[in-house]
């Protein structure tokens, strides 16, 4: 008869800038535009919301759904998906912040159940989390129509959906939340962090490094 070992631990991740030392979503959105899928004229508008996001305060919803508006919808998923095995294969080996990226396996080594959580969209960080080996994966997801267009957002990460997420996975296997390790960049998974037993500050932001020096969080 086969026995299951239960988990010991839950360790669950952030990708962008944890994971990964980059925003994959804009070095994907860049990469396209080297392979002429993205119009070069675009660089400006994104950049512009991707600096208010991630320095004035600009909410993540708001700035998922202008890009997806700008550049995705009614777009061709196919054209888009074509380039994401050649994306990851040639830059995810330099892309790696290698402090989490230890972290994450050792988890895995130990036995521990492993997660990724973010907000980039799913097509993206689905073979990155498949390459990485985890046991499953968050990401935000965007709707494809019958012809194969994007039509619109069906569901987007971010820390408040992450914390409910990590309540969820911590149910469904019966951990304790002393057992729970979760790692982030950013201030704005301050919910994600908190509803944890073991935080960590990965590469933080400078709310995020200010709060867990306050707080006395591991920063790695």
């Amino acid at each position: 008869m086969e026995i299951i070992v239960p988990y010991s631990r839950i360790a669950l991740f952030d990708l962008d800038r944890t994971l990964l030392d980059c925003n994959i979503s804009m070095e994907f959105y860049l990469f396209l535009i080297k392979k002429k899928c993205i119009p070069v004229g675009s660089v400006p508008v994104c950049l512009l919301y991707y600096i208010k996001h991630r320095y004035f305060e600009f909410p993540l919803i708001n700035m998922h759904h202008i890009v997806f508006d700008q550049f995705l919808l009614k777009r061709s998923s196919q054209l888009i998906f074509q380039y994401i095995d050649e994306f990851v294969e040639m830059l995810l080996p330099g892309m790696l912040y290698m402090p989490a990226f230890i972290e994450l396996k050792r988890a895995i080594h130990l036995g521990h159940y492993t997660a990724i959580l973010t907000s980039t969209p799913k097509f993206i960080a689905e073979p990155i989390a498949k390459s990485f080996g985890v046991h499953a994966l968050y990401a935000t997801e965007y709707a494809i129509d019958d012809k194969g267009d994007f039509c619109s957002i069906s569901r987007i990460i971010e820390g408040g959906e992450k914390a409910k997420i990590t309540s969820q996975i911590q149910k469904e296997l019966d951990i304790a939340t002393h057992r729970v390790s979760a790692y982030s960049d950013s201030f704005h998974d301050i919910d994600f962090l908190c509803c944890s037993g073991e935080k960590i500050a990965v590469n933080p932001d400078k709310r995020l490094k200010s709060y867990s020096l306050e707080k006395n969080w591991k920063i790695i």
